[in-house]
Protein backbone atom coordinates (compact mmCIF):
# COMPACT_ATOMS: atom_id res chain seq x y z
CA UNK A 1 0.00 0.00 0.00
CA UNK A 2 1.13 3.53 -0.74
CA UNK A 3 2.31 5.53 2.25
CA UNK A 4 0.00 8.59 2.58
CA UNK A 5 2.93 10.66 3.89
CA UNK A 6 5.09 9.75 0.91
CA UNK A 7 7.02 12.70 -0.47
CA UNK A 8 6.55 14.87 2.59
CA UNK A 9 9.91 14.09 4.22
CA UNK A 10 11.65 16.88 2.38
CA UNK A 11 9.53 19.69 3.79
CA UNK A 12 11.32 21.43 6.66
CA UNK A 13 9.36 21.47 9.88
CA UNK A 14 8.73 25.03 10.99
CA UNK A 15 9.23 25.55 14.72
CA UNK A 16 6.14 26.59 16.60
CA UNK A 17 5.84 30.26 17.48
CA UNK A 18 5.65 31.22 21.13
CA UNK A 19 4.64 34.62 22.50
CA UNK A 20 6.04 35.68 25.85
CA UNK A 21 4.10 38.35 27.74
CA UNK A 22 6.14 40.33 30.24
CA UNK A 23 4.37 42.65 32.69
CA UNK A 24 6.36 45.15 34.73
CA UNK A 25 4.80 46.86 37.75
CA UNK A 26 5.89 48.86 40.77
CA UNK A 27 5.49 47.62 44.33
CA UNK A 28 1.99 49.16 44.46
CA UNK A 29 0.87 47.15 41.44
CA UNK A 30 0.93 50.08 39.03
CA UNK A 31 2.19 49.33 35.51
CA UNK A 32 5.47 50.95 34.48
CA UNK A 33 5.69 52.14 30.87
CA UNK A 34 8.87 52.52 28.82
CA UNK A 35 10.85 49.83 30.63
CA UNK A 36 13.35 48.27 28.25
CA UNK A 37 13.36 44.48 28.43
CA UNK A 38 14.77 41.69 26.32
CA UNK A 39 14.46 37.94 26.24
CA UNK A 40 17.68 35.95 26.21
CA UNK A 41 17.97 32.43 24.81
CA UNK A 42 20.96 30.47 26.10
CA UNK A 43 22.49 33.79 27.18
CA UNK A 44 22.07 35.48 23.79
CA UNK A 45 19.67 38.41 24.11
CA UNK A 46 17.17 39.37 21.43
CA UNK A 47 16.46 42.93 20.36
CA UNK A 48 15.08 44.90 23.31
CA UNK A 49 11.53 46.15 23.42
CA UNK A 50 9.80 48.60 25.78
CA UNK A 51 6.67 48.17 27.86
CA UNK A 52 3.49 49.97 26.86
CA UNK A 53 1.27 52.10 29.13
CA UNK A 54 -0.04 48.87 30.70
CA UNK A 55 3.51 47.84 31.63
CA UNK A 56 3.32 45.02 29.07
CA UNK A 57 5.81 43.97 26.44
CA UNK A 58 5.43 40.92 24.19
CA UNK A 59 8.08 38.89 22.46
CA UNK A 60 7.07 36.50 19.69
CA UNK A 61 9.69 33.99 18.63
CA UNK A 62 10.30 30.43 17.53
CA UNK A 63 9.76 27.89 20.28
CA UNK A 64 13.10 27.77 22.11
CA UNK A 65 12.67 24.09 22.97
CA UNK A 66 15.12 23.07 25.68
CA UNK A 67 17.05 26.33 25.59
CA UNK A 68 17.60 28.30 28.78
CA UNK A 69 15.44 31.42 28.75
CA UNK A 70 15.91 34.54 30.80
CA UNK A 71 14.62 38.08 30.92
CA UNK A 72 16.93 41.07 31.09
CA UNK A 73 15.70 44.48 32.23
CA UNK A 74 17.89 47.29 30.91
CA UNK A 75 18.24 50.11 33.39
CA UNK A 76 19.85 52.33 30.76
CA UNK A 77 16.77 52.43 28.52
CA UNK A 78 14.22 52.51 31.33
CA UNK A 79 12.68 55.20 33.55
CA UNK A 80 14.77 56.36 36.50
CA UNK A 81 13.67 56.02 40.11
CA UNK A 82 13.37 52.22 40.27
CA UNK A 83 15.64 49.48 41.52
CA UNK A 84 16.45 47.34 38.48
CA UNK A 85 17.57 43.72 38.78
CA UNK A 86 21.26 43.36 38.00
CA UNK A 87 20.88 39.67 37.17
CA UNK A 88 18.84 38.13 34.40
CA UNK A 89 15.48 36.74 35.55
CA UNK A 90 14.99 33.04 34.82
CA UNK A 91 11.97 32.02 32.75
CA UNK A 92 10.85 28.50 33.57
CA UNK A 93 10.21 26.01 30.77
CA UNK A 94 6.66 26.38 29.53
CA UNK A 95 6.21 29.72 31.29
CA UNK A 96 4.97 32.32 28.80
CA UNK A 97 3.80 35.03 31.18
CA UNK A 98 6.19 36.76 33.55
CA UNK A 99 5.40 39.59 35.97
CA UNK A 100 8.28 41.61 37.36
CA UNK A 101 7.93 44.01 40.28
CA UNK A 102 10.34 46.93 40.43
CA UNK A 103 10.68 48.72 43.74
CA UNK A 104 10.85 52.48 43.78
CA UNK A 105 14.16 53.81 45.02
CA UNK A 106 14.05 55.45 48.40
CA UNK A 107 13.99 59.22 48.01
Amino acid sequence: PADPDDGKEDEPVKPAKVTYTITIKDQDGNPIAEVEAQICVDGVCKKPNVTDENGVVKFSMDDPGDSTLSLQINEGGSPAGYEYPTEKIAIEAGQTEVTVTLNKKAQ
